[in-house]
Formats: structure tokens, C-alpha cells, sequence
């Protein structure tokens, strides 16, 4: 099994799972699987395995990172990673490999075992053990992490298994998404 990377919630309450250059889109036991280069609108040419992706569940719209730039699929351009978000580290260049958007509009970037919450020139830094409520000891660098918002909920991905903060449990992740390829 390959790992997922990336996860986002749609408005609908479907899910995105993104694996390497492939997005898996699962809603209630439907599944639909695409290119990232066909999901997110405008996104530049050599970006079709990127480092991270997010999406504001609000405005149907997407970030994209990639090495230390940054893609807005609304503005449709590529900024530096650091001119979009200042308070990011200046070693947060590189390495990041998931992030969210919270209610506020403030989003949250993961590198490793690192979060660093982003809002409007705040920065906080912590780690995802202390941010996500009853994680299971050994999942302190998890595959992939993503928030339900209008919650206080994430979802994070282990190897074959999925842990929700809402319900502290782990669940085999084919048993949480019976729509995710088999593969996945």
C-alpha cells in the first residue's frame, strides 16, 4: 500500500485523499479517482506530484505547495511560500507535507512532527501530538492529517489505519472509506 499524502473535506462532508499524482474523492460509499493536474484549475506545468495541497471548503478552492512556492487555484498564481505566509519558519522552505484551513481562515502547515498555525501575521508551533486530542502513542509523524472544520475534529492516517479525534478510535481505513481503491 502507498501512502496517502494528503486529505481535505469538501462542503458536502466527501473527502480528498490525494496519493502521488492521483486524487481519490469519496463520498458515502461513491468514489471517483482523478489527476491533480485535473482537480485543481490553472495549476502550473511540473506540478502534478507536489509537495502538499489543501482545499478552502468555503470557495471550492485549492493550495498547492511546491519546494518553497505556493499556487492559489482562485488567483491562479504562484507566490513564494514565504511572501504568502510571513510567519512560516524560514527552514520551512522544504518539508512541508500537509496543511488545512480552519474556520478563521488561519491554516495550519505539518512538516514531520511540526505544526505551525498561520493567521493573518500569528504564528503558533506545536506538535501534532499536543494539537490533536488522544492521538495513539506511535503516530506522532503520521501520512496525512486534515480538519474538519466548523469542528475541532482531524482525521490522520497511519499506514492502513485512520484515527478520528472526535471519536478516538482507529479504524482500518477501508473499513472508515469502503470506496478507497484496495491498492490504497
Amino acid at each position: 500500500m502507498t501512502a496517502i499524502t494528503n486529505a481535505w473535506v469538501y462542503e458536502s462532508g466527501a473527502l480528498g485523499f490525494r496519493r502521488g499524482e492521483d486524487v481519490h474523492i469519496t463520498d458515502r460509499g461513491q468514489g471517483d479517482i482523478r489527476s491533480i493536474v485535473d482537480l485543481v484549475s490553472g495549476l502550473p506545468s511540473g506540478w502534478g506530484n507536489p509537495d502538499c495541497v489543501w482545499h478552502y471548503q468555503n470557495s471550492g478552492a485549492y493550495g498547492v505547495v511546491q519546494g518553497g512556492e505556493v499556487y492559489f487555484s482562485d488567483k491562479s498564481d504562484v507566490r513564494k511560500l514565504h511572501e504568502a505566509f510571513p510567519t512560516l519558519p524560514s527552514d520551512w522552505l522544504d518539508g512541508i507535507i500537509d496543511a488545512w484551513v480552519y474556520e478563521s481562515g488561519a491554516l495550519g502547515f505539518r512538516r514531520g512532527e511540526d505544526v505551525h498555525i498561520t493567521d493573518r501575521g500569528q504564528g503558533d508551533i506545536r506538535s501534532i501530538v499536543d494539537l490533536v486530542s488522544g492521538l495513539p502513542s506511535g503516530w506522532g509523524n503520521p501520512d496525512c492529517v486534515w480538519h474538519y472544520q466548523n469542528s475541532d475534529a482531524y482525521g490522520v492516517v497511519q499506514g492502513g489505519e485512520v484515527y478520528f479525534s472526535d471519536k478516538s478510535d482507529v479504524r482500518s481505513l477501508h473499513e472508515a472509506f469502503p470506496s478507497l481503491p484496495s491498492n490504497w
